[in-house]
């Protein structure tokens, strides 16, 4: 068990007070830990941010539950165990997401034929067609994960809202995948002397 009159005094007054100085002063102790576990997991749609704010969430969450009377762990332990178990939370919610998100897309042949040829098939509209498709096989790599995912889920729900609540991210999220993408593909058109569709 740690003997650590410093942590003890820290994990008293988070767990009395909610003592933000406290939890700041917890989560530079256990820096190392938290950074050499947000390097060893790699999730695609959160950033180092995000994994930096989830740690501080875990490491304030896993202060008010730690009992040393009741465990037979450290809290050091307790703190990197309950950390990587969320990680890997987040990181199975996300390949959730991604297969969710692969069901979702199907190319536009499989469209056409499913709904029928609604398209007129003038040269112009071929030709349409055509920059359409490779712009769709090209999205993937021009995008990056969060925003391929957000324009694929908007191209089926077709509301912001709806995107957000399926995909179980913030508005704000949404709306800057959004903004992001759109001047993406604005740039794409640009560069390569097409007008956008």
């Amino acid at each position: 068990m740690e003997n650590d009159l410093e942590l003890t005094n820290l994990l008293f007054q988070l767990k009395t007070f909610a003592d933000s100085l406290a939890l700041q002063l917890l989560v530079k102790k256990y820096q190392p830990m938290i950074l050499s576990l947000v390097g060893h997991f790699h999730l695609q749609f959160l950033d180092t941010d995000d994994l930096l704010q989830e740690a501080r969430i875990i490491c304030y969450q896993t202060a008010c539950s730690f009992d040393p009377t009741k465990a037979n762990i450290t809290f050091g332990a307790y703190f990197k165990l309950s950390l990587c178990n969320h990680f890997r939370s987040l990181l199975r919610r996300e390949n959730a997401q991604k297969r969710l998100l692969e069901k979702q897309v199907i190319s536009l042949e499989a469209l056409l034929y499913e709904k029928g040829d609604v398209l007129p098939m003038t040269p112009c509209d071929l030709e349409l067609r055509i920059e359409l498709e490779l712009l769709l096989q090209k999205l993937p790599t021009l995008l990056t994960p969060l925003e391929y995912q957000v324009f694929c889920a908007y191209l089926h729900y077709q509301k912001a809202s709806l995107v957000a609540q399926k995909l179980e991210l913030s508005q704000a999220q949404i709306n800057n995948a959004m903004q992001r993408y759109h001047h993406k593909l604005a740039r794409w058109y640009q560069k390569n002397g097409q007008s956008p569709i």
